[in-house]
């Protein structure tokens, strides 16, 4: 007698117990920025204004007026400061929430990492 095989839909893992798989701590800070779908950047479309929340060497969380959706490719304005010029870095949403107060959640992941010296730049460690 075989035993039957289970999908994994059917037995889902709740949200509670899913572990953080992150590599790099997230740091919190509320730094002013703005994005747009990576796709329409050279149209020059006005980007979406919002804040960095949290931010890690390998990704950020934005708090935007209006949501992108999974997958979407987005250029994200890092700020600069008195030594370096802003900088656009690249991202793909890879989940979003809604807040209370209508604003969006997206939680994105860089195509390319942040440098060490552009992580303490946004959150001011040393």
């Amino acid at each position: 007698m075989s035993t039957p095989v289970l999908s994994v839909h059917e037995y889902p893992v709740p949200i509670e117990s899913r572990r953080e798989c992150r590599v790099y701590e997230r740091q919190a800070c509320e730094v002013p920025t703005a994005c747009l779908p990576a796709s329409v950047r050279e149209m020059k479309e006005t980007p979406w204004k919002g804040l960095i929340a949290d931010i890690s060497q390998e990704g950020v969380r934005l708090k935007l007026q209006r949501r992108f959706e999974k997958g979407t490719g987005l250029a994200i304005e890092l700020p600069g400061d008195g030594e370096q010029a802003p900088s656009t870095v690249f991202a793909k949403v890879v989940h979003m929430r809604r807040y209370e107060d209508g604003d969006w959640m997206l939680g994105c992941k860089f195509l390319s990492e942040l440098s060490e010296e552009q992580l303490q730049r946004l959150t001011n460690t040393k």
